[in-house]
């Protein structure tokens, strides 16, 4: 039975998760940038649970609230796979991300300082 994902694709994937055990080897071999990962996971704790804040307090229904939910999760996932693609050796793409969470911040950073 031929597999559904072509060989030359889980090639790729095999090496990128290689690249990202060796990353994991260096990263445990140095205090500081233990820290940074550390950090990076307290980020998206903290993104989470602003999010699970405005669903518990049942303001996720209001269109508000909504939409900021939704940008909370995106700049969860940008972090995340900024995170994925800089273990991986892959720089110029986990930058793309990176800018994503500015931006995204920015917005946040304006809709959370207008009242109402």
């Amino acid at each position: 039975m031929r597999s559904a994902i072509p060989s030359n694709l889980r090639t790729l994937w095999a090496d990128e998760n290689s690249q990202i055990k060796w990353s994991e080897q260096k990263i445990s071999e140095s205090d500081k940038l233990g820290d940074y990962i550390y950090f990076t996971e307290c980020v998206l704790d903290t993104i989470m649970g602003i999010k699970i804040t405005l669903a518990d307090k049942g303001l996720s229904f209001e269109e508000r609230h909504v939409a900021l939910t939704g940008l909370c999760l995106r700049v969860f996932d940008s972090i995340s796979d900024a995170l994925r693609l800089t273990l991986s050796g892959k720089y110029s793409a986990s930058i793309i991300h990176l800018r994503d969470v500015l931006e995204t911040s920015f917005l946040l950073d304006l809709l959370l300082d207008k009242e109402n």
